[in-house]
């Protein structure tokens, strides 16, 4: 136990528990086999690896990769300048930055801010309060929660729900394979592919390919550059827009304006809605 900062020049090893009161700074590898606690700052000018629990009250700053066999607690900002990796549990109460590569086998829960400037994958849960900011892929095995704000600038995959609180952008394919639920707009630049339920409540933009294999539902205005493909049901209670080709398997209904550059000619598909030539 250290009660004031703890400075080391270059190589800091302890092979149990290691709980400072106050800032640890370390200028070169950091290696604890067990449980590190430090009450305040952690720095650390190079690798840090701990085998077990990493708990820290207030700021986190590496300029290397962090490595962290176990649990990964931070009260406030978690900034990393090269890779990530936890192999359980990553928790931060506010600010999580990486500047590289972020890897979490388990679940991820950030606070507020996430922004990962490399790929994001996430073997289990992504919980994040506020917003999620990702310039590469993020990868998701199982469920991503974002009460807020989602932007990623690559791919963006995930096996099982998706669920945004407010706004959804994707410069890239956006792949879901269970349920897409977006409070307000959604705007995706390329594909946009899900196996199972789509619903937004407000605005979906696709620039390119929409499809969805199960059923489709939109609060508000539907706008798709290319073609839209649907399994089963399709819902929008504004103005639905497709520049190209729309396929629907089974049911089609619009409470407002349906205008096409190609029309389907399946007898069912058109039943209930007129049918507009942009061109």
């Amino acid at each position: 136990m250290v009660g004031d900062p703890l400075m080391v020049g270059d190589l800091l090893m302890v092979d149990d528990p290691l709980m400072v009161d106050d800032p640890l700074m370390v200028g070169d590898p950091l290696m604890v086999d067990d449980t590190l606690m430090v009450d305040d700052l952690l720095m650390v000018g190079g690798l840090l690896m701990v085998d077990d629990p990493l708990m820290v009250g207030d700021l986190l700053m590496a300029d290397d990769p962090l490595m962290v066999d176990d649990l990964l607690k931070v009260g406030d900002p978690l900034m990393v300048g090269d890779p990530l990796m936890v192999d359980d549990l990553l928790m931060v109460d506010d600010l999580l930055m990486v500047g590289d590569l972020l890897m979490v086998d388990d679940p991820l829960m950030v606070g507020e801010l996430l922004m990962v400037d490399d790929p994001l994958m996430v073997d289990d849960l992504l919980m994040v309060g506020d917003l999620l900011m990702v310039d590469d892929p993020l990868i998701v095995d199982d469920l991503l929660m974002v009460d807020d704000l989602l932007m990623v600038g690559g791919l963006l995959m995930v096996d099982d729900p998706l669920m945004v609180g407010d706004l959804l952008m994707a410069d890239d394919p956006l792949m879901v394979d269970d349920l897409l639920k977006v409070g307000d707009p959604l705007m995706v630049g390329d594909p946009l592919m899900v196996d199972d339920l789509l619903m937004v409540d407000d605005l979906l933009m696709v620039d390119d390919l929409l499809m969805v294999d199960d059923m489709l539902m939109v609060g508000g205005l539907l706008m798709v550059g290319d073609p839209l493909m649907v399994g089963y049901l399709l819902i929008a209670d504004d103005l639905l827009m497709v520049g190209d080709l729309l396929m629907v398997g089974d049911l089609l209904m619009v409470d407002d304006l349906l205008q096409l550059s190609l029309c389907s000619s399946t007898p069912s598909t058109w039943r209930s809605v007129r049918c507009e030539r942009l061109v």
